[in-house]
């Protein structure tokens, strides 16, 4: 599929996120106004991570990946609420991976409810973490292009 979409976490503010995935995002088909995400990976359901969701309304999901023990309110909400509108809702955990479009994506350990990713592309990778209150972020093993540590809090 040429032009395949993936988002990692939807930041806390949907404020911010719509208007750019909108300037970002092709407009998708079968309904006028509707745009297409084929992936969204949550890495946990803190507002960081799941904060904004409310986002992604207009958007048709193929595929969400989510923690399996993921029990933030809201983030359990728009998952019942996309998995009715079709999407395929697939609970993943430390040592999980799969191939998408040339990429590879491992779950690594992280905090509780929370996830690490790491992608691959060829070479280069990047991983994703979060750290939280007290607990520091605890990268997967590795050399990474880019590391981006959250807060889980902002």
């Amino acid at each position: 599929m040429a032009g395949a979409t993936m988002l990692i976490d939807s930041g806390s503010q949907a404020a911010a996120l719509g208007p750019e995935l909108d300037a970002t995002l092709p407009v998708g088909l079968p309904l006028p106004g509707w745009r297409r995400i084929d992936s969204v990976v949550l890495t946990g359901g803190s507002r960081t991570e799941a904060g904004g969701l409310s986002a992604l309304d207009r958007y048709r999901v193929g595929t969400v990946y989510t923690p399996v023990d993921m029990t933030a309110a809201a983030a359990v909400q728009w998952l019942g609420v996309e998995a009715r509108r079709g999407a395929t809702v697939t609970g993943v955990r430390p040592g999980d991976g799969w191939s998408w479009h040339g990429l590879s994506v491992s779950v690594a350990a992280s905090r509780v409810e929370s996830v690490g990713l790491s992608v691959g592309y060829g070479a280069e990778r990047v991983a994703i973490v979060e750290s939280g209150t007290g607990v520091p972020a605890a990268a997967p093993p590795g050399a990474y292009a880019v590391l981006d540590v959250g807060d889980g809090a902002s």
